[in-house]
């Protein structure tokens, strides 16, 4: 008799070690009337199976470990063998090579062999939807980044993430090129510790007030979306008992059951934690972060782990570190970041220092905000344009958006701002349109603020 995921035994069709399906088993197997093989996690045997002493002592435990990547090759080609033959698609060596190393460099929360040959199925499956019968790399990489949910190409990533921080300015340079070499190196599986998060950015002091903007460039330039980014303020976490903000609540508490900011890491382990004010939540929580940033996982109430493995974590902490600068002009930039260190260790902890790849402290002013601008004006060329408003922005509404951007720390703010000062000029526009043509404006700034001239469709199409 082989069971799979024995553990449901224990407490189904009757009370726990009374009368249920697991207390009806036990007498057959003292008895040897018959041979049983069953099978469970190592979480699911030390919560379900170890409690129940009677029940643990009729199996004899056998580990099973994670196959090497040679064994799982052995087992990936007789799967292809079957599949392809079934589905009459021909996945060469090459393919499936690729295919293995994909999954150990981009799944790592998973195990081989299983995510290799999900990796496999997924491609035949799409090759068969689509009616291919020969696959290759490329076509097995597009599935893969379906599946994976970002792009594969770390190298364009990481250049990309280089040249916008260089040209918002979000970052120091020193940051910015350690950010960049640390992540050449994770991105690829090569650092040490791969259990451990892609990077943690420690940003204090001055460099947190940019930290909305850098955590979404970072979201966007790696994993392809501004929007993979997973926040959580630890501000309000003041007391012991506030860990269960974090974790969720002890089993029979209120809320044991509700999900957690943190359970949208393991629906999206490729994107970015931003934990807030770490300076002001309570010593427990620290501990708690930082022993979840060395062993590369949280364990949340219900004994589940949330790895970090393929995220980076972005800390921020209102941490001055100016007066952590040595003294004369012959500090070396080593001496710099151990001053830097010890003075977030004062404040932080020795253990939460520790587990910092870059600390930031200063975030020099955007050198020009070309980009930004740029970004900003196709945003609202493409919102307005969907309300039937062409809208041509004049070379002085762009110098004042350059000019009024560096005066906002705060990205809601400047979104306010924003809001209040151009789209309230455009909001009559909008809700005097009819039916026909686009109506044509040009938005223009001088003295008196942001203003609005109406043009005519066959003017305005002369000056774009």
């Amino acid at each position: 008799l082989f069971i799979d995921e024995v553990h449901n035994l224990i407490g189904t069709g009757g009370r726990t070690g009374s009368t249920d399906a697991a207390a009806l088993l036990k007498p057959a197997l003292a008895r040897g009337d018959m041979a049983c093989i069953a099978a469970t996690t190592d979480d699911e045997y030390r919560r379900w199976i170890e409690p129940d002493g009677a029940l643990e002592r009729r199996f004899q435990p056998i580990r099973v470990q994670e196959l090497t990547r040679e064994q799982s090759a052995v087992v990936l080609r007789s799967v292809r063998d079957d599949l392809g033959s079934q589905r009459g698609v021909s996945v060469p060596d090459d393919v499936l090579e690729w295919l293995l190393d994909a999954s150990i460099r981009y799944l790592r929360n998973r195990y081989l062999p299983d995510k290799a040959i999900d990796l496999l199925e997924q491609t035949i499956a799409h090759a068969v939807t689509i009616g291919e019968s020969n696959v290759d790399v490329d076509f097995a990489r597009h599935v893969a980044e379906r599946m994976v949910g970002m792009p594969t190409d770390d190298w364009a990533g990481v250049q990309g993430l280089s040249a916008t921080v260089d040209g918002h300015g979000l970052m120091g340079v020193d940051e910015a090129e350690a950010l960049v070499s640390r992540l050449q190196v994770t991105l690829r599986g090569l650092d040490i510790s791969p259990a451990r998060p892609n990077a943690v950015l420690l940003l204090a002091g001055e460099a947190a007030t940019r930290a909305s903007e850098l955590v979404r460039v970072i979201a966007r330039e790696l994993f392809g979306a501004a929007e993979r980014v997973v926040e959580i303020d630890l501000g309000p976490m003041t007391n012991d008992e506030d860990i269960t903000s974090l974790l969720g609540a002890p089993p029979a508490y209120v809320g044991y059951s509700d999900a957690l900011p943190l359970h949208r890491v393991s629906q999206m382990p490729w994107c970015v934690l931003r934990l807030s004010a770490v300076d002001a939540c309570h010593p427990l929580i620290r501990e708690t972060v930082a022993r979840a940033l060395a062993d590369g996982f949280f364990t949340d109430a219900q004994g589940r782990r949330i790895y970090l493995s393929d995220a980076v974590v972005v800390l921020t902490a209102a941490v001055d570190l100016s007066t952590a600068r040595p003294i004369g002009f012959g500090a070396s930039e080593h001496e710099q970041v151990n001053h830097a260190r010890e003075a977030v260790a004062r404040a932080l902890g020795s253990g939460l220092a520790n587990q910092c790849d870059i600390i930031c402290g200063h975030a020099p002013h955007s050198r020009g905000g070309e980009d930004t601008v740029s970004e900003l004006i196709a945003l609202l060329d493409e919102r307005y344009r969907a309300h039937g408003l062409e809208v041509h922005w004049d070379d002085s509404f762009v110098k004042w958006v350059r000019d009024r951007r560096p005066q906002f720390s705060n990205e809601r703010d400047w979104e306010c701002f924003l809001d209040e000062h151009v789209a309230a000029r455009l909001l009559e526009h909008v809700a005097d349109m009819s039916g026909g043509k686009p109506r044509c404006i040009t938005v223009v700034c001088n003295d008196d603020g942001v203003s609005v001239v109406e043009k005519s469709a066959s003017k305005m199409e002369g000056n774009q």
